[in-house]
This record gives structure tokens, sequence and C-alpha cells, in this order.
């Protein structure tokens, strides 16, 4: 009978061939020759009533007679191949059918048939190099077998030699053009050797003969996906899906097909699907979790990997990216449990180590956050993201050259990361090296002309260095790249302010309020502009709109007092400047407009403490020296 697993083509019998380098070796059932003439007549007779059964489907019975027959006659070559066959195929004894075979060849040693079935045999058995041996006696006997030749392509895969297998299919080819697993197999083979063009060709061939043939739709969406042709290799998995809906490895790797190409919600689907054939597919729960983070549905993700981990707590990977979900939520403390669920499973996982120092990061352990970092770069010394990180944290710290180091380790492994040459320059400029800063906004701009941040901070640095043309240059550039990229337009204002342009400064400080209503800064000098021409309530105004957006600023409550003074509402000026000192009682500018209301209010002798008290901090202060005389003078006169 025949094996109701195996499908026949043109009446013989089909391959399932391996699907990519190791090809695995699938059961092959040939067309019984006629069984040899034994002697010994009742031995053969058993042997022709065991056939019998066997066609019949009745493989006990057969087993029965041949066991018979060759206690009668252990020398009938056919009865051992025909036990053989039934071991291979219906019992899965791999080794018993081995063993049959090999008594066969004993005895008739020029049987392709048989050599061609040992090879089958001992591959399923592991014992490659000896089932190659098999399949080529068994093609010295008979070079015609296409079956023999798709065989011995795949056992030669399965040993490396991918140039070999690749001719060898094109043997059995050539024999039967008609073949369609062995054009799968080749295309395995020629995508192994990186020929993707090829390989394509002939999963195309394989599907013209077979369109239910699984594995040719999925490596040809796969040679398609390396191509970057991704539509059409979606279209390859559908194929695939067509032919076995029940491929929970073909729905996984739609899903992540579909993720490449950021269509998260049919991810996810396709992700549910893989999970409706086998709810304990560990990697579409985990794929899942992703696709969910992607479309901003973290809670979701992390309940997905909550049911990784009950399949599998030991699956390192689902606790890292139940971290980076957590994280993105806002439970720093979960993530960083997570990280190092997933570190006791796998202590060498890099990005572990990485991103539990990002969590660490977010909740101020910036030691920690370090020692996180330090341990993923002593696993991957190259692993840039992490030297990023750790110069960050350590620019967070103040450490500014040793963050600077950082960031060199980072330009080391790649030259051309815009990132690290631009923190470079931060750390330069903080260490008061605003030349070396500018150069490394520079590389920053060579590689990313288009950042805005770098060319905003290249000009704070022009304007350290007194060139303001440059700097106005830089921050027309970095609007003209963002036009409400609001820090630049406020550094404008600053710079165009102390050159003179006091029109443009008020157009600027008035933009930059606009795009950021929380920069009190912004309206503090919009105010102050203000007032220099003269519109004072407007000026007021601006200035209260800053101490609202923040009621710390020390500079906000001086040029309130200043206005309101200019106004004639001395009492409030005075408060406005007693809120300076409190906030700052070291302001030599403070104390002496306070001075000043005093004067106005004929209250020379506190008047003239508080010149003295800015003199105190600022000994060089003209006007406060000036100050304190008239009152002096004042108080000698009353």
């Amino acid at each position: 009978m025949t094996d109701p697993t195996v499908r026949y083509i043109g009446g013989e019998e089909d391959f399932r061939p391996m699907r990519r380098g190791g090809l695995i070796l699938l059961a092959l059932v040939l067309a019984l020759a006629s069984p040899a003439v034994g002697v010994g007549g009742s031995a053969l007779e058993l042997f022709e009533e065991a056939d019998r059964h066997y066609r019949g489907g009745e493989v006990d019975l057969a087993l029965d007679h041949l066991n018979r027959s060759l206690e009668a006659d252990p020398n009938i070559s056919c009865a051992w191949a025909l036990r053989g066959e039934i071991a291979l195929y219906n019992l899965t004894d791999r080794k018993l059918a081995a063993d049959s075979f090999e008594r066969a060849l004993d005895i008739d040693p020029g049987d392709s048939r048989v050599w061609y079935l040992m090879g089958n045999s001992l591959a399923f058995l592991g014992r490659a190099q000896e089932a190659l041996e098999a399949y080529e006696r068994s093609l010295e006997i008979d070079p015609g077998s296409e079956k023999a030749w798709n065989n011995r392509g795949l056992i030669l895969g399965a040993l490396g030699r991918y140039e070999e297998a690749e001719a060898s299919f094109g043997r059995a080819l050539d024999i039967n053009p008609n073949l369609a697993e062995a054009w799968q197999n080749r295309g395995n083979a020629l995508r192994v050797l990186g020929r993707g063009e090829e390989a394509l060709s002939c999963y195309n061939s394989a599907l013209d003969i077979d369109p239910d043939l699984a594995g040719s739709w999925k490596g040809a969406s796969e040679i398609l996906r390396t191509l970057g042709r991704n539509e059409e290799a979606l279209e390859r998995l559908e194929g695939a899906l067509r032919a076995d809906p029940h491929d929970k490895a073909g729905w996984n790797e739609m899903g992540l097909l579909l993720g490449v190409m950021e269509r998260y919600e049919e991810a996810a689907e396709s992700f549910d699907a893989a999970l409706e054939v086998d709810p304990g597919y560990l990697l579409a729960w985990n794929n899942r979790g992703l696709a969910l983070s992607n479309l901003g549905r973290h809670e979701e993700a992390v309940a997905s990997y909550d049911s990784a981990l009950e399949v599998d707590p030991a699956f390192a990977l689902a606790w890292y990216n139940r971290g980076r979900a957590l994280r993105e939520l806002g439970r720093a403390e979960e993530a960083v449990s997570s990280y190092d669920s997933a570190l006791e499973i796998e202590p060498a996982f890099a990005l572990a180590w990485n991103n539990r120092g990002a969590a660490l990061t977010d909740l101020g352990r910036n030691g920690e956050a370090l020692d996180s970092y330090d341990r993923a770069i002593s696993i991957d010394p190259s692993y840039g993201i992490a030297w990023y990180n750790r110069g960050s944290v350590l620019y967070l710290e103040g450490r500014y050259f040793d963050a600077m180091k950082a960031f060199d380790e980072v330009i080391r492994f790649d030259p051309d990361s815009a990132d690290a040459w631009h923190s470079k320059g931060h750390a330069l400029y903080r260490l008061n090296r605003p030349s070396e800063a500018i150069f490394c906004y520079d590389k920053a701009l060579d590689i990313d002309p288009g950042r805005a941040e770098a060319w905003h901070h290249r000009g704070i640095a022009l304007v350290d260095m007194k060139r303001e043309r440059e700097a106005a240059e830089a921050f027309d550039r970095a609007i003209d790249i963002d036009p409400e990229y609001e820090p630049a337009v406020y550094r404008k204002g600053v710079v165009a302010y102390g050159t003179g342009g006091i029109e443009e400064a008020l157009r600027l400080f008035s933009r930059a309020a606009e795009l950021d209503p929380s920069h009190a800064e912004a309206w503090n000098n919009r105010g102050w502009v203000l007032y220099t021409l003269g519109r004072t309530e407007e000026a007021l105004e601006a200035i209260d709109r800053g101490l609202a957006a923040n009621p710390e600023l020390v500079s906000g409550w001086n040029n309130r007092g200043v206005v309101l003074t200019a106004l004639g509402r001395n009492e409030e000026a005075l408060d406005s400047f007693n809120r300076t000192l409190d906030l700052d009682p070291a302001h030599a500018g403070g104390w002496n407009n306070k001075g000043a209301v005093l004067y106005h209010l004929g209250r020379y002798r506190e008047a003239a403490d508080c010149y003295e008290r800015a003199l105190a901090i600022n000994p060089s202060f003209a006007d406060a020296r000036a100050n304190r005389a008239a009152a002096l003078r004042m108080m000698q006169a009353s």
C-alpha cells in the first residue's frame, strides 16, 4: 500500500523538501518494483501474500507474513526491502528500516531502489554522510532517478555543500522538469548562496507546477523581502497561507512583515491568527505585544507579554519587551523589575542592561543607571547606544569631560552619528570650549543638515564668541528648517536686542511667546523691549504674563518693579523689588532699584541702606554709588 501521508505526482511519489539551510528530509515512497524471486516456494508465497496485504493497507498482516517468509528463507532481498519500507513509512522505526535495507543489500547490492530507500532511512537517523553515500550508490546503478538526485541535493545542503546541492537539484530537473519540489529545493540552495533572483525564479517555477507548495510561497516571500519588495513579499505570504491556513509560523512571518511595513493593526491581526492555530505559540504572543506597543496600546502589550511568560517564564525576550512597554507607561520601577527578570535568565543580555539604565535614569537613580550602561558595554564594547546613554547621564551629572569621552566612543564606532557629534558639542560648550563645540556642531550638520537643534546650539556658541552676525545666521537656518522652533526664535531676539535691533527683537520675542506661551523669559523680554519703546502699559501686561508662567523669575519681578516705578505706582513697585530680593538677596540691581523707589517715597535713610547693600555686592556699581550720595544729601538737607 501507499503511505497515506505521501502525495503522488504523475503516478510517482511526491517529495517534501526542507525549507532552508538544514533541508530536513521528509519521507519518500517509491512505487514497488516486482519482488525478486527467492528460493523456497513457501517463502516466496508468504512474501507475495505480505505484499498483497501491504498494498491493501493491512500493515499488521503484511508484517506477519513477511516475518514468516524471512524465517523460512532469510535470503529473499525483496522481503527485507519491503520490511524496511514498512518500518520506515508505517512504523517510523528508522533503525529497523536501515537494518532491513542493509540485509537486502547484502543479498542484492545492485538494487538502486533499495539504496535510495536506505539513503532515506539514514537521513532520518541524522547519518548524513552515510545517506549521501547511499544515494550516490543508487545513482551509480540508475542515474535517471530524479528522486535520488533530489534527495542527494537535500543531504548535500544539510552538509553545507550548497553549490553541489544546487547542481544535484539541477540534475533532477533535467530528468523531470515538472518536479515541483526539486525547483523549490534548488531555490532554497540558491537563496543560501545569495543568488536571490535565481532563487526567486526557481520558486516561481515550483508554484507554476504546484500552487499549493507553501514552502515556495514562503521562500519567494523571503527573497522579495531581502530585495526590499515588501508588497510582493506580502502577496507571496498570502499565497502560502492560502495553501496552508493552519501554518502558525506563516501567520507569524506575515505579522513580522506587516510590522516592517508599519501596518501594525494588520500585524496584530496576523499574530492573533497564529494564536488561534496555537494558543501556546510563544513567539506570536511576544510579537503581538510589539505590534500593540507600536500602536501605543502599551497596556495590551504588557498583557500579551504576560501571556508569553505564562507559556514560558524563562523567555528573556518577553521580560525585556515587557520592561519597554512598562517604561512607555511611565511605570519605571516595574520596568526595572522586568529587566531584572530578563537578566536573571540571560545575564549577557546587553540590550536589557541598556534599557534598565534608561529606566533608572527616569527614576533619577543615575549612579545605578551608569552601572547598568557599564554592564552593557562590558558585554558589547562596541554598543554605541549604551555609550551614548552613558554620556547623557554623565552630562546630567555635570561630569562634562567624562560625558565628552563617552560620546567619543560612540563616534569611534560610528563616525556618522550626528547625535554623538551634537552631544559632544554640548559637553564642550559646558567646558567653556565654544570653538571646539562649534566644530562638533558642524560635524553633526555635515551628517544631518536638517537638524534645527544643532544650528540653534551652534548659534549660542557663536554668541559666546561675540560673533553675533554668524549667530543670527545660525538661528535663521534653524528657523528655516522649523519655523515653529521657538528656542531659535527667542535666541535670535536676544541677539537682535543686543545689536540694537529693538523692533526686530520685539517681533521675535512676541513670536517666541506665541509659539510657547509658557516661556516666561520670552514674555519678560517682550515686556522689557516694550518698556524701552515707552509702551509701559503693554510692558507691564507682558511681564505679568511671564510671572504667571514662572513666579520665581527674578528678572521678571525686577523688571516689573522698574515699569511700575515709571508708571508712578511706587508702592506696587516696592513690593516687586522686595519679591526680587526675597528670591535673590544678592541681586545688586534689585537693591539699587528698591533704593530708587524709597528715594521717590522720601524714605532717604532706607534708600541709602539699599544702595549700600548694592555696593556691598558690587563695589563698582556706579549708579548705586551716585544714588547713595544723593540720598545722603537729602538726609542732610532734611
